[in-house]
């Protein structure tokens, strides 16, 4: 049976607690993933920063996100108020945006477990750690598929 370290994508960035949120916009405009494990020192697992929670969060939130998608004139007025606060980004970091809550699994676990954790915890992708906690890559939905045929 294939485990997680024969499909899992191993091009992963990494991000410190101190990195700067302009750095994190960066790096996720050059990616494919949706997700960034955040590490310590170390090179430990210590949360995650996530794209659909950055994005639209980063100024309004839920609630206030939601109301936007129902009343779509009033996007172009906050779309431009954003935009003047892009000063704000460069003194965001990781620590005040990433989440501590990580799904993973190990590199050594089979792909049904992946699947099975995925669909319990309603996740799309896992970050995969080593022994030692450190995040050596990402498996998701897509990268199990590809491996089935």
């Amino acid at each position: 049976m294939k485990k997680v370290k024969d499909v899992m994508n191993k091009e992963v960035p990494l991000l410190h607690r101190n990195t700067a949120f302009s750095v994190v916009l960066k790096i996720f405009a050059g990616s494919v993933h949706s997700i960034l494990p955040v590490v310590d020192e170390k090179g430990r697992l210590m949360g995650l920063v996530s794209l659909k929670d950055v994005l639209p969060n980063l100024f309004l939130s839920r609630e206030e996100v939601g109301l936007l998608e129902k009343l779509p004139f009033f996007a172009d007025f906050f779309t431009d108020s954003v935009e003047t606060m892009q000063g704000l980004k460069n003194l965001l970091i990781v620590a005040d945006i990433m989440q501590e809550v990580v799904f993973t699994i190990t590199e050594e676990d089979s792909l049904i477990k992946a699947i099975v954790l995925m669909k319990e915890r309603d996740a799309h992708q896992l970050i995969v750690i080593d022994k030692e906690n450190r995040p050596v890559g990402l498996v998701n939905y897509n990268d199990i598929c590809r491996s089935l045929f």
